[in-house]
């Protein structure tokens, strides 16, 4: 229950948020945006208590990041999810969304320029770090 409540109140505040990065003034101003993602990957690598699917879901996750092949994403990573135990995985779908609607209506279907900096596990678990910057 307390969760709930929670999850209701960060919802209204980020909607409250939102409503002052209106854009205002000048039309076409070009607009700058960071959006942070969490891309925690697998929670079960071999020193732990392995999982055989751990290390093919990072490596899915990294090819997409590397790529924005939605197949990497979507298709691979996505059936190996519930045994990798991925808590950063519906940020990485909800990521993969917004570049490719993104690309669609902003960008007259240019795709964004991905770059894979990092996918590694440092300890138990997996972690990826990448960028996404908008077509020229």
């Amino acid at each position: 229950m307390w969760k709930a409540r929670e999850n209701v109140h960060a919802k209204k505040q980020a909607s409250d948020e939102r409503k002052h990065m209106q854009p205002t003034g000048k039309k076409n101003k070009p607009q700058k945006m960071v959006v942070c993602a969490l891309s925690d990957l697998c929670n079960l690598l071999p020193s732990t208590s392995s999982s055989p699917e751990a290390e093919p879901f990072d490596r899915a996750c990294g090819r997409w990041a590397a790529t924005l092949e939605r197949d990497f994403l979507i298709g691979e990573a996505a059936s190996k999810v519930n045994k990798a135990l991925s808590c950063g995985f519906t940020g990485l779908v909800m990521l993969e969304g917004f570049l490719a609607r993104s690309a669609q209506h902003t960008y007259g279907g240019r795709q964004w320029a991905p770059k894979l900096l990092a996918n590694f596990h440092p300890t138990y678990y997996g972690m990826m770090v990448s960028t996404f910057f908008p077509p020229e």
